[in-house]
């Protein structure tokens, strides 16, 4: 476990890209149980004049008991505002708050999503919280060098690999989950390739998902202040699964 001191310390030392490649950003609260439609709907309600757009849809997912496998269908919305950059996004056991780029920065991103995610402070009264997240998903977009090829592992740490005898890779993924030294926080770290919007680049996917199922405060401030440690943790994460060639592209 690493000390609230050195959060403290490594806070100091988060680095500011010019052009932060975050494509997306969210805050996850989740429950052990489901939402009363009628909290759902007041939730919805207070969101409304804040996310005039409403997006509905379905989460689909199999769930399988022994030999047996369910599809269960999840009913849900999702919030926008009206530049469509900031989300709140509820389903009957999760709310989260999201923020697309442009990435307007931890402290702001931070206190929207406190504002939005307290409409769910009733929830505490009846269902325990059993999961807290925070998601980065980066967009990174490389160049083709002169002979028309980039080699992942010039900018980021963690990449697929296959022996050179079976060829290049056209499409990849790694994922790996990984204990963080901070107390019971986990990464889930995602990479993988698609193809860019810029001419004559490539983008890797860097996700990060940082999240904790143990020793959860069913109090709002003390989670919100657990929140707070995942800036520098997050940060930590990314620095150490990019390059300083990658880091270059954001300047």
């Amino acid at each position: 476990m690493v000390a609230k001191s050195k959060i403290r310390a490594l806070r100091g030392e988060v680095v500011n890209y010019k052009k932060p490649p975050i494509s997306e950003a969210v805050i996850e609260l989740r429950f052990a149980e489901v939402m009363p439609q009628e909290l759902i709907k007041a939730i919805e309600a207070r969101l409304q004049e804040k996310y005039p757009a409403k997006h509905p849809f379905h989460l689909s997912e199999v769930q399988s008991f022994r030999d047996n496998a369910q599809l269960q269908v999840t009913m849900g919305a999702r919030y926008f505002s009206l530049d469509q950059a900031d989300t709140v996004t509820v389903l009957a056991k999760t709310l989260t708050a999201g923020r697309m780029a442009p990435y307007c920065g931890w402290e702001a991103f931070f206190g929207r999503a406190k504002e939005d995610l307290s409409l769910a402070a009733k929830v505490g009264e009846f269902a325990k919280i059993e999961r807290l997240g925070v998601r980065y998903v980066n967009r990174i977009d490389v160049p083709f060098d002169e002979n028309g090829a980039v080699y992942i592992e010039k900018y980021l740490t963690v990449f697929p690999q296959v022996p050179a005898e079976l060829g290049n890779i056209g499409e990849g993924l790694a994922r790996v989950v990984i204990p963080t030294p901070y107390d019971k926080w986990i990464a889930q770290i995602i990479v993988t390739n698609m193809e860019s919007p810029l001419v004559g680049h490539i983008s890797f996917l860097l996700d990060i998902d940082l999240f904790r199922t143990e020793s959860i405060p069913q109090n709002k401030s003390k989670v919100f202040q657990l929140f707070e440690q995942t800036q520098v943790i997050k940060n930590e994460i990314f620095k150490k699964c990019v390059t300083p060639a990658c880091e270059e592209l954001f300047e």
